[in-house]
């Protein structure tokens, strides 16, 4: 698969490694509000709206706290994250940098399995070295041993079509936000700054409870796919699937 990668400054700039930020310390003259700022120890369900909107990209729907009476919200609003997954050029701390065609390739595991995989033992994809020099912001944020050994402030788009099958399974395990959607409707929902979570997709299932999309065996149908990696200090992104025939889809910048 083919992702588009946007880079984002932290507005958090230095940080201990080993102690959870204080959200209120969000400098928003450093970069932008929703990166390196809010937390929460699992994922927050219900950030985003249902379906994509024309542009098949997902829709705010609420802060949402990261537990009943948290003041830790986790978006600031739907200026900020409507940003997330399109191109804000410029140098001011809401811009963001765009990589395309970052190589997301699935490795049939073991062989003859049908379960295709991609697994790193991380996911830093833009740390600096592996990309064009002033093709990203540079790894952030600053540790407060004053070293900067990766880039955390990013968000992965994937959109392709597939054909459908009826068995295949999606799972993802990761972190930090993942929203995947078939036919511009909401299938799979992990969202907000939280440590690695396992969920598994079942296409049977979400096209019984979705017979809007019409999802139908032999059939091609739309995935879009998106994440973002946006604390410290780790970075997942595994995914293993048995869907078989995927064609990636330019993303709308």
């Amino acid at each position: 698969m083919a992702a588009t990668i946007r880079d984002f400054k932290p507005c958090n700039v230095t940080v201990n490694q080993d102690q959870a930020n204080d959200a209120l310390n969000c400098n928003l003259d450093a970069g932008h509000p929703d990166f390196e700022h809010y937390e929460c120890g699992h994922e927050t369900m219900g950030l985003v709206q249902d379906v994509l909107d024309d542009q098949f990209k997902p829709q705010f729907k609420d802060h949402v706290a990261c537990d009943a009476g948290s003041k830790e919200q986790q978006l600031t609003g739907p200026a900020e994250f409507a940003q997330w997954y399109r191109d804000v050029p410029g140098d001011s701390p809401s811009s963001n940098k765009t990589i395309l065609n970052y190589p997301i390739p699935l490795t049939e595991t073991p062989p003859g399995s049908g379960v295709f995989q991609f697994n790193p033992p991380s996911f830093f994809p833009i740390d600096d070295g592996k990309v064009a020099p002033g093709a990203t912001w540079g790894n952030q944020p600053i540790y407060s041993d004053n070293s900067k050994p990766h880039n955390f402030g990013f968000t992965t788009e994937m959109n392709f079509n597939f054909v459908y099958r009826s068995g295949e399974v999606f799972t993802f395990y990761g972190d930090d936000d993942l929203w995947v959607f078939i036919e511009k409707h909401l299938a799979l929902d992990i969202g907000g700054v939280h440590p690695k979570v396992q969920k598994t997709l079942r296409l049977s299932v979400f096209a019984a409870e979705h017979p809007e999309t019409g999802l139908t065996e032999g059939g091609t149908y739309r995935m879009d796919l998106f994440g973002a990696e946006r604390h410290t200090v780790e970075s997942n992104f595994t995914v293993n699937t048995t869907i078989e025939c995927i064609k990636s889809i330019p993303p709308i910048h």
